[in-house]
């Protein structure tokens, strides 16, 4: 069975311009260049939306290997459809449309504000939030959840009872990781697509020595190996593992031979 991929949009591979649109234009142009910014910028609606390095390689990889790649962002559907489309249109060029892609918008979450605490407390993880992106039955069947894993920046989305199809990435509204900016650790911050890449390998290793699922998998490499238990307080710290970062570059560099470390 093919596994399912899907990936949030705001934070994990795209950062919106903010009000200061014309600044983060000039510094972007200025640090990485031209091409680079004409490569990572798409414009949805007119507005800006900057690509964080090596998601169109991390497509074109996972794809090879017969994976499925799926969007599911609280955005507006309209947003996420022409956003999506561009993205993937980058990502396979005039193949985009035979990819099979699908995407999952702000209605297709569970929003619990209005429920009762009862009916709140079957979607709550350890991680309270109002609003839930739950796989099973809304976008895989239940048979699939064992080879499905949601991509995010926001654990508050974890629906209880999926915990570990959840793949964490860290918290982030910047793009630019530069002196003035409240992150101290720029190269984890913004190298996020070759952390991914980097984390599923080690997946894929573990399904085939070990015969187990993919969210097996995601919870050997992600929480197990590093001797801690899910609960409110685990920070995901393989997050900061520099091998999963150079091993993802050396992988993505077979699908854009361009990509390199853009901080040290």
């Amino acid at each position: 069975m093919n596994a399912n991929f899907v990936f949030d949009l705001d934070g994990a591979i795209a950062i919106g311009a903010d009000y200061e649109r014309e600044k983060t234009e000039k510094g972007i142009k200025e640090k990485f260049g031209i091409e680079y910014f004409t490569k990572h910028c798409l414009y949805v609606y007119n507005w800006p939306y900057y690509i964080f390095p090596g998601y169109y390689a991390l497509f074109r990889w996972l794809h090879s290997k017969g994976e499925r790649i799926l969007f599911f962002s609280s955005g507006t559907e309209e947003r996420n459809v022409e956003l999506v489309d561009k993205l993937m249109k980058m990502s396979f060029g005039d193949s985009a449309s035979e990819i099979g892609y699908k995407i999952f918008s702000r209605h297709h979450c569970i929003d619990t504000a209005e429920m009762e605490r009862v009916e709140s407390d079957k979607y709550q993880s350890c991680f309270l939030g109002q609003r839930k992106k739950k796989l099973s039955g809304i976008v895989v069947h239940e048979d699939e959840l064992q080879n499905t894993l949601l991509i995010d920046d926001d654990n508050s989305y974890m629906v209880k009872g999926e915990e570990y199809n959840f793949i964490y990435i860290r918290y982030c509204y910047l793009y630019l990781q530069d002196t003035e900016s409240i992150y101290s650790d720029p190269f984890h911050y913004f190298h996020r697509a070759y952390y991914l890449a980097g984390l599923f390998s080690k997946m894929f290793e573990t399904m085939e020595n070990n015969k187990v699922s993919l969210i097996e998998a995601a919870k050997y490499v992600q929480i197990d190996i590093e001797g801690k238990e899910l609960n409110r307080d685990f920070q995901y710290p393989g997050i900061d593992r520099t091998e999963y970062y150079t091993k993802g570059l050396e992988i993505l560099k077979q699908f854009d031979s361009t990509l390199e470390f853009y901080y040290e």
